[in-house]
């Protein structure tokens, strides 16, 4: 295994890979509530944004792992940073234009390098050090990951954000021509954060080429688990189990992202509610460190994920049974779980897959399509119950009841 020593270097490029994982994925936050604004989307046609920045894990998380195979490890991470800087000067012609087709095949695009990023980046994150220590090694990662989320929160919700309920009551009283200059102006501001992410991503991909990465290396990709004879890798079902409970686990953070569109359903005034996904994120941010200082040392992973479905529940209960801000808060708080879960999940899932353990970080990849369905489900609960928008919260019941399992006895089941 590699040594404590060798392995911190990497791992430090890793977490400003994660980083930028953070960037990207917690914009789709901020894009939501702004699109739905300046397009003038349904709560379920906002969610398309979630959509087409998950979808691409479905379908590129097995492709990503033999290209990466064919081009080597370094050369594929700056291709994937420049396949997302492409697609993040594609939302310059998609502001101009004001069409949404365009918004999405953008971000798309650039969900599909980073596909490419974390089909290379999570596996190598799980075996470079003990398996043990892999939920802590993951929250070290997490950390990064939500760092470049509050980074961007703060400074996306300012400049896309800040107007945005004055925007609405203008468009609500404004005649079509002056409609159209107000949603060509507000529309204009995701130009210049966008040009200054494709920039960004350039200057990764440079630190890479020139840093000295060493190649994915790991004794047990090239043998069979001793002791264990498996034909395939749906012969291993704590993995298909554990795909499945990362799969449902995605509706956690999905609800906790969408929590500007839950506060603006239950009334609260938007100068409030555009704060919500900051708040999650600073609490998935304490969960991370919380997580590192825990795991394994003071409790283990399935223990991990035993008590955030057990509290996780309660929670989700104390959101359906209040109301207003409160209602929020308890769903909110759930956030500080999702840091929990995550890493502790993919450690207990991993193990032990030999030379199947590139295909099984694929699996567990192409479970984030939750992302992209958990949204639609969500706003259209929202919808369809705009008087009792709290109904909404229960999608998490089946994900904590179903992580209670896989904590207690899921991930120790060896043989079908």
């Amino acid at each position: 295994m590699t040594t404590k020593q060798n392995y911190f270097y990497p791992l430090l490029i890793m977490g400003i890979l994660f980083f930028v994982f953070g960037v990207m994925t917690w914009a789709s936050a901020i894009l939501i509530p702004y699109f739905k604004v300046g397009l003038e989307l349904s709560n379920a046609q906002a969610g398309l944004v979630a959509v087409a920045s998950f979808i691409s894990y479905f379908i590129f998380s097995i492709p990503s792992s033999s290209f990466l195979n064919q081009v080597g490890y370094k050369k594929g991470l700056i291709i994937g940073l420049f396949v997302m800087s492409i697609g993040a000067l594609l939302f310059i012609p998609a502001a101009q234009s004001r069409q949404y087709a365009i918004f999405l095949v953008a971000i798309f695009v650039i969900s599909i390098g980073m596909v490419l990023l974390q089909t290379a980046a999570n596996p190598y994150v799980t075996i470079i050090g003990p398996r043990e220590s892999t939920a802590q090694r993951m929250g070290f990662m997490g950390m990064a990951n939500r760092l470049g989320g509050v980074l961007t929160q703060l400074i996306f919700s300012s400049i896309l954000l800040y107007d945005a309920g004055d925007i609405s009551h203008q468009l609500a009283i404004a005649s079509p021509t002056e409609k159209e200059l107000i949603l060509t102006e507000y529309l204009s501001k995701v130009i210049n954060p966008y040009i200054f992410l494709a920039l960004f991503f350039v200057v990764v991909a440079g630190l890479i080429y020139f840093s000295n990465i060493p190649n994915l290396k790991d004794e047990e990709e090239n043998k069979i688990t001793e002791g264990t004879e498996h034909k395939n890798i749906f012969s291993f079902p704590y993995l298909t189990l554990g795909v499945i409970a990362l799969f449902l686990d995605g509706s956690i953070s999905v609800a906790v992202n969408n929590s500007i569109l839950y506060g603006e359903a239950l009334g609260i005034p938007f100068t409030v509610s555009r704060h919500f996904s900051t708040y999650a994120l600073t609490f998935t941010l304490v969960g991370f460190f919380v997580n590192t200082l825990l795991i394994p040392k003071y409790l283990t992973q399935q223990k991990a994920v035993v008590l955030c479905a057990i509290t996780g529940f309660t929670l989700t209960m104390l959101s359906f049974f209040t109301n207003g801000v409160i209602s929020v808060w308890f769903l909110l708080a759930q956030a500080f779980l999702s840091a929990f879960t995550w890493g502790s999940i993919w450690g207990l899932t991993i193990r032990n897959l030999g030379k199947y353990t590139k295909l099984g970080s694929a699996f567990l990849l192409m479970t984030l399509i939750s992302y992209a369905i958990a949204p639609i489900i969500f706003g259209k609960i929202i919808d369809l119950n705009p008087m009792y928008p709290r109904w909404a919260v229960l999608m998490l019941i089946p994900t904590y009841s179903y992580l209670f399992y896989y904590g207690k006895s899921g991930y120790k089941v060896e043989r079908w």
